[in-house]
């Protein structure tokens, strides 16, 4: 594993026996901390060539619209673009307005799939098939 990213809002690493880069929120972030992480974890998805991407999102709060917007349509079409396709795989939040947030980005299209799960392993199994 590889840590790419680590402060107090998120940790962020690759795994490259699966091709897979996690995210785990710590806390909820402002816009730019939240651009700042999807920034680098595109770096990764450039490098790496890879699509595959873990989310924690238990401790993310809820998204603005502004930033579920860029999201869907900035930060995944990147993904697409770089890596051919973009699978994503989240641990479901308790957090109902997280959830809605979530919802609200996450778009199944011909080159993106996307799925929630209660736990990370089930979660990094799904991805690396």
């Amino acid at each position: 594993m590889e840590q790419v990213l680590n402060n107090a809002y998120v940790n962020i690493d690759f795994h490259p026996e699966k091709k897979v880069i996690s995210c785990i929120w710590k806390t909820s972030p402002t816009s730019s901390e939240l651009h700042e992480a999807m920034h680098k974890e595109l770096e990764y998805v450039r490098k790496h060539k890879t699509g595959r991407l873990f989310f924690d999102p238990t401790h993310l709060g809820a998204v603005s619209p502004e930033d579920q917007a860029w999201l869907f349509g900035t930060f995944i079409q990147e993904v697409v673009g770089a890596a051919g396709s973009c699978k994503i795989a989240n641990v479901v939040p308790n957090d109902i307005f997280t959830k809605m947030s979530l919802d609200e980005v996450l778009k199944e299209g011909p080159d993106t799939a996307f799925q929630f799960f209660d736990d990370k392993e089930k979660a990094m199994n799904w991805l690396a098939n």
